[in-house]
């Protein structure tokens, strides 16, 4: 790395130091666990009076820990040298506590959260809790404290919140009865990203779509909700069949969903509709739109009632969860999802999350969907701001709003475990805590659910989780839960790795590492309909419990809207969609008392198995041992739409569809749905009406069709495949024929019941088994895809159609005006010799290459498939080639069209584009329409302005894109266009030659000027007078003035004149400007003089040239030249001296080398200096020295000068301060320390080879040794050159040996491993 850009790393890390970190050095808030005694039960299973005299105990711990502080109040002093904000406290509980000094007081610490008859609650404090007893000489002052508060009690120890800097951590962390101590961790903010569309990076961060606006109605006072949801059907009514498919009105038409590129509709239910019960059994013609058997799956289910939401788009998250994994590919997929009508109510559902809005139509009250259950938002857990909610707070909360988030996360959650159209268990009790994500808080809301859920009738969901150190008061907590018949679910998390690691491993994961909560994983329809498949982004191990659909729609209230929705992937999807269907569990099964355990080994057991693809699992990472369990709500029968015969036979005489039985009952039945021997002929299994076979038939039929596909028979042995059988077992014959054994769709399906020993091939195959031989498929497949890849890349990337056209009626759409040049080399491109002959022979092109061939011909892969090997190449230009392929006379005629009308249309555009400055940003200046202004200012003369504008005069005035505005808009050009802009718009000549040829879109301003929104454009003709009115009347010419000299004088010393070095100019005196014009204030002013001299730029514009504005270009350019592109030899060795010098002061007075076996003391006050005031001010001028900045900038254009002695003194003390900042800072942090730690052992473990710190034990183990020695040599040289540069920091803290040649085995293995 050159060491000049390591310098510049430097000055950043100081900018953020004295930026952001002077905040707060070293003081941390931490976790502190006291325990009375070890003999005291869990705090919630003593009496009230055991429980009384641990919270004194507690209380007395906690003065104990203030006085500490109060005595230790010094060492918060920050690195800027003032006292740390939150310390202020201690003045006025100090006032109260000297005031009378013949009495000794103490502080009755408030605890908000804890029991409510305890004597530290508010309610006590403040009423019947007497400050001071008669006899006694003590007297408790309540006070609710924010530098030592409560969390809560934790099995039989007391969880306490304390703010403690260096000093008082090493003296409250030893204290007797402190049994742990911890830094509050901050997790990870799960949030909604809009703008990410595929985002593997995190495990909280999930991939959202566009918004769009499913099945809405207008909600007005009397009209609480949209009803998606059929009636309960009552198979004993006889009552006529009903049409499902409803519309609210003729005016009120369905809006389309996106979902995967495909357009689906979904029905509106008029919830003053009633619907009547269905027979089934009534041979009436409406029933023909019925496909679903509801005796069946009362039968499957043992549901006491069955209910069905009708849903028409596909893929959804609530069918996948009431389905079997493997439906006819041949058939239309069943979009229902089928629930029991218990519907999870009386189940309490918490969800701990961002916070929740109620005022959607998913969660409005209706009884027809949810009876009677609630939606609230009982409590908010936060640093400043904690408390149970009550009124409007209940239904509107945010944990996250000091954060500036919206709670998007929590809304998702809350509406997928339980909302009336997205949420699973419909009729469960859906209650928000909400947090900002800090491991106190999560405590806290635990400890709230411990005391408020009820036993067997409670379930935790949460969406979020950390990489974290071990935690002993999660883990605890956690146990306390679960022992009180609480269920827990947690996410596996988004960052595609194992999150599964023990105890004191790295990677260790909140929650799942922990192995107590149900941990869910994320999957979805497999892209070839072959059962599922891990998303990518997933997480896995042996301790993801179950897989869940991460596909769904939610709430989308950002915007205000009652009815938008949003779609998500995440495994913050697939959590709440698990817990629901635990609450559907236990409500239907009210007579069992389910705990944790229980209902993990209920979801093991009713779950879809082997029927993931674990495709996306690098083979790596084999043996991973993730559990192939999908998760299942009891009914896993498959019914596809348009099949309406569900029965036949019998009275209705009826004939089944293809492939299906007609069993002696009468009933229609599937392979995949599993007859059993129902569809032999022996059971009476009716021919007349449907597929009917013998045993022995069957038998013989599988045995055919086994010999037919010989070929993909796999061995259940444990050995890898070759190559050839990867391209065998990947085509399209091998393919189906897995497909028809996984999903039952073979005659084997049922052969097998009858012969077991015969087939065995049948009896073990599965998707696990698929998996683990398929494993290494694809690093075979990726040399052919490699070598295709680069055939197609080198001979025809210039076919690729980047810039999609868009015409109609000739009329040529362009988003961006540099389009047309863009389009022309295209066109030109698309039109060579070469080009047309790929377009009109693509596959005979592509195929003569041979691995191209292989893949096509043994991959199983197609064209287009194929040409998605360009991995440089987004989607979007893929699919735009390939449908050039397969329309290239079309695409050749709109390149006809740019060739004629190009250059045009590239002339309009650029003169209407020049208008983008006229145009007036509403929401910058300009207030809502909906009187949604932030200016409350009660002055009368601008009364009238408040309600236009959202900013007071003087804010105004002092904003640049105000100003800026002010000389746009009194511009001769501008007054032009708002005047009339289709005038002003044909009197450009190439915009008129085109309006007069037809094209009409000239005058469609509103999309050539991209740069700005639709709504910005309208207002802009409505105000502009008035916002030039207001600019002549703030902006007064000798104001400004006056203000411009201000700026002028604060700004002088970096006024230059070009003429001012001359041939006789001295090298100092050059430097002395250049050290001037490159400090941190004048280059800042250099880079946005315009925002910066805002006044004089008006004036500039206005009245005036002014000078440094009219050469300040000027001037730059001058200087970057003789003092960054073309210093002279000497000026630039002075300019590194100079830094040099900065650097050995700040290395004298503040830096300092760490030395092995320097103790923890030494270290502690070594960072003192570092981060003291004195320390700062040489970083500050560091930071604004013009010397560094221009070293910085020689490292990017030169290496030549690194072996100079300046260089490396600059280099040396750079490294310096740069392992002194962060081994100071890992001092006052454990989560970083842990972090270098866990870098550098990682790093590590790829030259393990090269760690021969044990001797042989044999002669053939030195000789496998002295391999290994002699394929390290370079590493043995400079180990740094290899390992993570994190292993420098992590050494000081722990014990890391790397073998180098200063080991002690070193000398022994180079006398005997002989070098050729």
């Amino acid at each position: 790395m050159n060491n000049y850009f390591l310098l510049f790393k430097v000055i950043l890390i100081l900018n953020c130091f004295i930026g952001v970190y002077t905040e707060n050095t070293k003081n941390e808030k931490y976790m502190i666990a006291i325990l009375r005694k070890k003999s005291d039960n869990n705090y919630y299973d003593e009496s009230p009076t055991i429980q009384d005299k641990i919270d004194d105990f507690v209380n007395d711990k906690m003065n104990e820990i203030y006085n500490i502080i109060e005595e230790n109040k010094d060492s918060y002093i920050l690195s800027n040298g003032k006292q740390d904000e939150k310390l202020k406290e201690l003045d006025s509980v100090l006032l109260e506590k000297r005031s009378d000094l013949n009495i000794t007081k103490k502080i009755s610490f408030i605890n908000k959260f804890g029991r409510k008859n305890s004597k530290y609650s508010p309610d006590n404090l403040s009423s019947n809790y007497s400050k001071r007893s008669k006899d006694s000489m003590v007297e408790y002052i309540p006070f609710e404290s924010k530098l030592v508060n409560h969390i809560c009690p934790i099995k039989n120890f007391y969880a306490i919140s304390v703010y403690l800097s260096l000093k008082t951590k090493e003296i409250i962390c030893h204290l007797s009865h402190v049994i742990y101590c911890r830094k509050v961790e901050k997790i990870d903010i799960p949030v909604i990203d809009p703008q990410n569309e595929n985002n593997n990076s995190t495990n909280v961060t999930d991939t959202i779509d566009t918004i769009d606006t499913i099945n809405t109605t207008d909600i007005d006072d009397t009209t609480e909700a949209v009803d998606i949801i059929n009636d309960a059907v009552d198979t004993n009514d006889t009552t006529e069949a009903v049409d499902n498919n409803y519309t609210i009105d003729s005016t009120d038409t369905t809006e389309a969903v996106d979902i995967n590129n495909s357009i689906y509709t979904t029905d509106t239910v008029d919830i003053n509709d009633t619907t009547e019960a269905v027979d089934i059994n009534d041979d009436n013609e409406n029933n023909s739109t019925i496909y679903y058997d509801i005796d069946a799956i009362k039968r499957e289910t043992n549901w006491s009632d069955v209910s069905v939401q009708e849903i028409s788009y596909n893929p959804n998250h609530l069918a996948l969860l009431s389905q079997g994994a493997f439906p006819n590919l041949n058939k239309s997929r069943d979009t229902n999802y089928y629930y029991p009508s218990s519907a999870g109510e009386g189940i309490d559902i918490y969800l701990i999350d961002s916070g929740l809005y109620t005022n959607h139509e998913d969660f409005y009250k209706n009884e027809k969907i949810n009876g009677n259950r609630t939606i609230t938002c009982d409590a908010i857990f936060t640093e400043d701001n904690s408390h149970y909610t009550s009124g409007e707070e209940k239904y509107k909360c945010n944990g996250v709003e000091s954060s500036n988030e919206f709670p998007n996360h929590g809304i998702l959650v809350s509406s997928l475990a339980g909302g009336n159209l997205y949420g699973v268990a419909k009729k469960a009790n859906i209650h928000m805590i909400a947090i900002d994500f800090t491991g106190d808080d999560a405590l806290r809301s635990f400890d709230y659910i411990l005391q408020h859920g009820k036993p067997h009738k409670t379930i935790i969901s949460m969406s979020f989780g950390s990489y974290q150190e071990y935690d002993p008061f999660m883990d605890a907590k956690l146990d306390e839960l679960i022992n009180n018949g609480i269920i827990i679910f947690s996410g596996a998390g988004n960052d595609s790795r194992n999150c599964c690691a023990h105890k004191n491993e790295n990677g260790f994961m909140l929650f799942s590492s922990y192995r107590k909560t149900i941990t869910v994983g994320a999957a979805t329809i497999n892209k070839n309909g072959n059962g599922y498949m891990k998303v990518d982004y997933s997480n896995f191990g042996d301790c993801v419990d179950i897989f869940a659909p991460c596909e769904g729609y939610f709430p989308y209230l950002e915007e205000g809207s009652t009815t938008d929705v949003s779609s998500i992937s995440g495994t913050s999807s697939s959590t709440p969609i698990a817990a629901g269907v635990a609450a559907l569990i236990m409500s239907e099964h009210p007579e069992i008392k389910f705990d944790n355990e229980l209902m993990r080994k209920t979801l093991i057991e009713m779950s879809v198995k082997n029927a993931i693809d674990f495709i996306t699992i690098p083979s790596y990472e084999y043996p991973h041992d993730t559990p192939n369990r999908f998760i299942n709500n009891g009914k896993k029968r498959i019914f596809y739409k348009n099949d309406f015969n569900i029965h036949c036979g019998g009275k209705t005489h009826r004939t089944c569809s293809d492939g299906e039985c007609c069993t002696k009952d009468g009933e229609c039945i599937s392979l995949e749905n599993h007859p059993g021997d129902q569809c032999f002929i022996e059971n009476g299994c009716q021919s007349e009406f449907g597929y009917c076979t013998s045993i022995e038939k069957s038998i013989e039929d599988c045995e055919n069709e086994l010999n037919e596909n010989n070929e993909c028979l796999i061995e259940n042995e444990e050995k890898d495949i070759s190559e050839d059988q990867c391209f065998i077992m990947n085509s399209s014959k091998c393919q189906k024929f897995y497909y028809n054994q996984l999903s039952d769709q073979s005659i084997c399906s049922i052969a097998k019941e009858n012969n077991n020993n015969k087939f065995k091939f049948i009896n073990n195959f599965n998707m696990k088994l698929l998996n683990e031989k398929m494993k290494n498929c694809p690093e075979y497949l990726m040399k052919y895809q490699n070598e295709c890849h680069d055939y197609i890349n080198e001979n025809y990337n210039e076919c690729f159609i980047r810039y999609p056209l868009d015409y109609d009626n000739d009329t040529l759409k362009l988003i961006y005006i540099m389009d047309v040049d863009d389009l022309i080399d295209q066109c030109n491109s698309i039109k060579t010799d070469k080009c047309m002959k790929f377009y009109k022979n693509a596959k005979e092109e592509i195929l003569n290459n041979s691995s191209c061939s292989n893949l096509y011909e043994k991959g199983g892969l197609n064209i287009l498939s194929i040409l998605h090997l360009i991995e440089e190449e987004n989607e979007d230009i893929i699919n735009n080639t390939f449908s050039t392929i397969m329309e290239y006379d079309e695409y050749n005629k709109k390149c006809d069209l740019i060739f004629e009308k190009g250059s045009l249309i590239k002339n309009c555009y650029g003169e209407i584009y020049n208008y983008n400055d006229c145009i007036l940003e509403k929401d910058y200046y300009y207030g809502n329409d909906d009187n949604n202004n932030d200016n409350n200012n009660d002055d009368e003369e601008e009364e009238d302005e408040n309600d236009t504008y959202r900013y007071t005069n003087d804010e105004l005035k002092q904003r640049y894109g105000f100003i800026e505005n002010c000389i746009y808009v009194k511009t001769d050009n501008c007054m032009k266009f708002y005047k009339n802009s289709t005038e002003a718009i044909l009197n450009i000549p190439s915009c008129s030659t085109l309006y007069e040829s037809g094209d009409k879109s000239v005058l469609d301003f509103t999309s050539i000027l991209n740069g700005n929104e639709e709504d910005d454009i309208k207002n802009t003709f409505k105000i502009y007078m008035g916002f030039k009115e207001k600019c002549d009347s703030l902006l007064e010419k000798d104001t400004v003035m006056e203000n411009c000299n201000k700026e002028l004088e604060e700004y002088k010393e970096c006024f230059f004149d070009t003429l001012t070095i001359t041939n006789t100019t001295t090298t100092n005196e050059i430097l002395e400007k250049c050290n001037i014009i490159y400090n941190e204030k004048c280059r800042e002013f250099y880079s946005s003089y315009d925002s910066i001299l805002k006044n004089c730029y008006y004036i500039h514009h206005q009245f005036k040239k002014i000078d440094i504005l009219e050469n300040a270009k000027e001037i730059i350019n001058f200087y970057d030249n003789i003092c960054v592109f073309n210093p002279s030899n000497e000026l630039k060795e002075n300019i590194r001296y100079n830094c040099k010098e900065m650097l050995l002061n700040l290395n004298d007075e503040c830096l300092f080398e760490y030395y092995p076996g320097m103790n923890n003391d030494e270290l502690v006050k070594k960072c003192e200096i570092f981060e003291s005031e004195e320390c700062q001010k040489i970083k500050f001028k560091l930071i604004n020295s013009g010397s560094c900045r221009l070293v910085d900038s020689y490292s990017n254009l030169d290496d030549n000068d690194e072996d100079d002695e300046n260089s490396i003194i600059i280099n040396k003390y750079q490294t310096i301060y740069s392992k002194n900042e962060r081994v100071c800072e890992s001092l006052r942090d454990d989560g970083v320390k842990q972090f270098y730690i866990n870098n550098c052992e990682y790093s590590l473990t790829e030259y393990e080879n090269c760690n021969l710190n044990e001797k042989p034990f044999n002669d053939d183990d030195l000789i496998y040794k002295c391999n290994q020695f002699l394929n390290c040599q370079e590493f043995y040289d400079n180990p740094s050159m290899y390992i993570d540069e994190d292993c420098d920091i992590a050494q000081v803290f722990k014990n890391i040996e790397i073998f180098d040649k200063s080991s002690e085995n070193y000398n022994f293995y180079k006398d005997r491993c002989h070098f050729n």
